[in-house]
C-alpha cells in the first residue's frame, strides 16, 4: 500500500493509528507513503508527530547502544520523515488571502458567479448558487459587474438592480461599492459610540430613553458583524452595566443568568427597530425556541431561511422545504431569496441521491 485517503473523522487514537498502521508498516516495495487527509484528523492528533518523535529519539539512541546496526539507524534518521504537505499549502494560501483585500476576494467570487449565469453549459444548481452570491456579496458589487449582471435575462436579482448604471455609479460616487460607503460609515459611527463612551463612562444602550443615546446604539449594533477582530475585544475591555441581556449577548460579553424570557422580551422590541441579529444570540433562539414562535418573533430572511436549512442537516428535508413554503407564503418582501434558497434545498436533495445511486 502506498497511500490512503483519510475519509472518516475519528478522536480515537487507536483507530487513527489503525488507518495510518495501513501505510506505516514496513515494506521494500515503498520509500515514501502518501495520506490524503481529507477529514483534518492530523490537526485533531499530535500522536503521530509524538511517533516520529520517539523514533528519531530511539534511533539515535541505538546509535550508541547497537553500533553493529549503524548503518541502518543513519537510514532511519536520513530517510524517516513527515513531509506535512498540507499545512505547507495552507500556510501558501493563508499568505496570497492576507495580500489580498477582503474586498478582492469578493469581487473574484462575484465575477465566477456572473460567469456561470452569463453561460450556457452549467447544471442548475451551479446556476442557482450563482445567483445566492449574488443575493449575499452585492454590497461588493461594482460597475462594471452591476452591468454585466443586469444585461443577465431570465434570473432573479436583488433589489439594487432597479438602479440604472448610471444611477448607481452616481450613488457610488468616488467609492468603488457600496461596502466601501458602508466602510466610511463605520469609522463614523465607531467614533461616535467611543465618544460617547468617553463621555458618560458607560456604553450606550439601544433600549435607553435618551434619542441620541439610543441611536447611537442602534447603529453601532448594525455594523458590529462588520467590526475586526481587535475592535471587537477591545469592546469587551468596556464595562457593559448599562447594556440590556440581547446586548450583552450580541456583543460577546459574559453573562451569568441567561433569562430565555427576558430575552425574547428584548428580541421582539429590537425587531421593531432593525432585522439583524448576531449570531450567538440566534444560536441560543435555536436552542430554546421551535420554527413557528422564531417566525413570531423575527422578520430576518437569512435567519428564517438558515432556520429553515437547519431542518435538512437532520434529514428531514420535506419539513424544511415545507418550512421555506410557509416562509415564502409569509413574508411581504425578499420572496426571490427565499425561492432560490428553495431551489437550492430541492437540487442539494436531488444530487445527494444521485450520489447514493452512484455509490451503489
Amino acid at each position: 500500500v502506498d497511500g490512503i485517503f483519510m475519509l472518516r473523522r475519528t478522536i480515537s487514537p487507536i483507530i487513527y493509528f489503525q488507518q495510518l498502521g495501513r501505510v506505516l508498516s514496513y515494506s521494500r516495495r515503498n520509500d515514501n507513503v502518501l495520506v490524503f487527509d481529507l477529514v483534518n484528523n492530523i490537526n485533531h492528533h499530535k500522536e503521530i508527530y509524538s511517533l516520529y518523535s520517539d523514533v528519531i529519539r530511539r534511533a539515535k539512541e541505538l546509535l550508541e547502544t547497537d553500533p553493529a546496526n549503524k548503518e541502518r539507524y543513519l537510514n532511519i534518521l536520513d530517510k524517516f520523515k513527515i513531509i506535512d504537505k498540507t499545512s505547507s499549502m495552507s500556510l501558501k494560501v493563508n499568505a496570497i488571502k492576507e495580500q489580498l483585500k477582503n474586498t478582492q476576494l469578493m469581487e473574484y467570487r462575484l465575477d465566477y458567479a456572473t460567469q456561470i449565469l452569463e453561460g450556457l453549459k452549467v447544471n442548475e444548481y451551479e446556476r442557482i448558487q450563482a445567483q445566492l452570491d449574488i443575493f449575499k456579496y452585492k454590497e461588493y458589487i461594482n460597475i462594471d459587474l452591476f452591468k454585466r449582471i443586469q444585461k443577465i435575462q431570465g434570473i432573479n436579482k436583488p433589489k439594487i438592480f432597479n438602479y440604472t448604471p448610471d444611477e448607481f455609479s452616481n450613488m457610488l460616487g468616488d467609492k468603488r461599492n457600496i461596502h466601501e460607503i458602508q466602510n466610511a460609515n463605520i469609522s463614523l459611527v465607531l467614533e461616535k459610540y467611543v465618544e460617547f463612551y468617553n463621555k458618560y463612562n458607560k456604553l450606550p444602550s439601544i433600549f435607553s430613553n435618551d434619542k441620541i443615546e439610543s441611536n447611537i446604539a442602534l447603529e453601532f449594533y448594525n455594523i458590529y458583524d462588520k467590526l475586526n477582530i481587535e475592535i471587537k475585544e477591545k469592546l469587551l475591555d468596556y464595562s457593559p452595566d448599562n447594556l440590556t441581556l440581547i446586548e450583552k449577548l450580541s456583543y460577546e460579553f459574559d453573562v451569568d443568568n441567561m433569562d430565555i424570557y427576558k430575552l425574547i422580551e428584548e428580541f421582539k422590541l429590537l425587531d421593531s427597530k432593525t432585522t439583524v441579529v448576531h449570531d450567538n444570540v440566534m444560536d441560543i433562539l435555536r436552542e430554546q425556541l421551535s420554527f413557528d414562535e422564531i417566525f413570531k418573533l423575527s422578520n430576518d430572511v437569512d435567519l428564517l431561511t438558515d432556520l429553515c436549512f437547519s431542518y435538512k442537516t437532520h434529514g428531514h428535508y420535506k419539513e424544511s422545504v415545507e418550512k421555506i413554503d410557509y416562509l415564502y407564503d409569509n413574508l411581504k418582501d425578499n420572496k426571490e431569496y427565499v425561492l432560490l434558497k428553495k431551489s437550492k434545498l430541492i437540487k442539494a436533495y436531488e444530487y445527494k441521491y444521485n450520489i447514493i445511486v452512484l455509490e451503489l
